[in-house]
């Protein structure tokens, strides 16, 4: 082994070890980052619907309340209806 490849080796032995941490951080992190980017794509998808709410006279809140039930409704009919009815027929299953 000569003394150029050294520092070669610890240079890629930093890499990999870097590349190995990062990828136990984000996949121990998803938890955190997977509902954080859904949330981020769904405000800039529906903020457009809230701004031509606001042209139409609505106050930005009532707009929002109203982008986001519509969602809401949207999704749950698009899934299975015990899905969106799990949380109410638990608790009577009791």
């Amino acid at each position: 082994m000569n003394a150029a490849a050294t520092p070669r080796m610890l240079t890629q032995l930093w890499f990999i070890t870097i590349a190995v941490l990062a990828i136990t951080v984000l996949y121990v992190a998803k938890v955190l980052l997977l509902p954080l980017g859904f949330a981020i794509l769904f405000a800039f998808l529906l903020a457009p619907v809230v701004a031509l709410l606001e042209r139409l006279r609505r106050p930005r809140p009532i707009a929002a309340l109203l982008v986001i039930l519509a969602f809401a409704g949207l999704l749950c009919s698009s899934l299975s209806p015990t899905t969106c009815l799990s949380t109410a027929t638990t608790s009577r299953r009791r």
